[in-house]
């Protein structure tokens, strides 16, 4: 077993471990956006050998956190810029809003069920400004959102969903959330299963649209802070619950 950086890597699940503990220096920042990965290096702070090194840039590429070029190697995926992340996000409201559309009315029990669990997961966690203290955080905000869509009945609008991998994504942009931002954002939540609980294709359709349009102003602060001279600052508060 070695500790680097704060990063245990134990022999049992070793793969999964590098993988996690690279994703963690990412979307931490450790890894810098643009910058260079060196396999060799990587291995030698992680104390393992090249080979679950290079299956989680492998992966880390296929979920859009590293870009490869042939003859160079990986870089880490820079930073969305403020039209790239509008993009994204118009997309992920046209696919959710279409989602509550047609799925409210019809959602089944289990589906609810699982809503449901989504949100008290994180009405109870407590997250904080970096990946290790908020990738529940993130698990249970996904589970909820692809509920939504898998609601819906469609399988394409589901894999159009799935391949655009949001979360992970927008994940390198949760740097610095405090407490006032989480609660508000799991009111959007709760307003959201409301509408599904009651059937209501309309209110929940509003309901998803308005979540998503208060991420989209929450996100591009702070994706303006993180890339401003000045740097990302320290989080508005250490640890909120979500």
């Amino acid at each position: 077993m070695a500790t680097v950086d704060g990063l245990t890597i134990s022999r049992n699940g070793l793969a999964e471990q590098v993988y996690d503990a690279l994703r963690e220096l990412i979307v931490d920042q450790a890894l810098a956006p643009g910058q260079r990965v060196n396999i060799t290096a990587l291995a030698r702070r992680l104390g393992v050998s090249e080979t679950p090194v290079r299956e989680a840039l492998g992966r880390l590429q296929s979920e859009r956190l590293l870009t490869f070029e042939a003859y160079v190697g990986y870089a880490v995926m820079p930073l969305p810029t403020p039209t790239r992340l509008n993009e994204l996000l118009d997309v992920r409201r046209l696919l959710e809003s279409q989602a509550a559309r047609v799925g409210a009315a019809t959602v089944s029990a289990p589906q609810l069920e699982g809503m449901r669990r989504a949100l008290d997961a994180l009405e109870r966690l407590r997250a904080g400004p970096t990946f290790s203290q908020s990738k529940d955080h993130i698990h249970h905000d996904h589970a909820f959102h692809t509920s939504i869509v898998q609601a819906s009945g469609n399988g394409v609008l589901g894999e159009v969903f799935r391949s655009l991998n949001l979360h992970v994504v927008l994940s390198r942009l949760y740097f610095g959330r405090g407490v006032a931002e989480l609660e508000q954002s799991c009111r959007e939540h709760r307003a959201i299963l409301g509408a599904y609980e009651a059937r209501d294709p309309g209110a929940a359709e509003l309901a998803v649209v308005a979540h998503i349009e208060a991420a989209r102003a929450r996100q591009l602060d702070r994706l303006r802070r993180l890339t401003s001279p000045e740097g990302p600052g320290p989080p508005d508060e250490p640890t909120a619950r979500a």
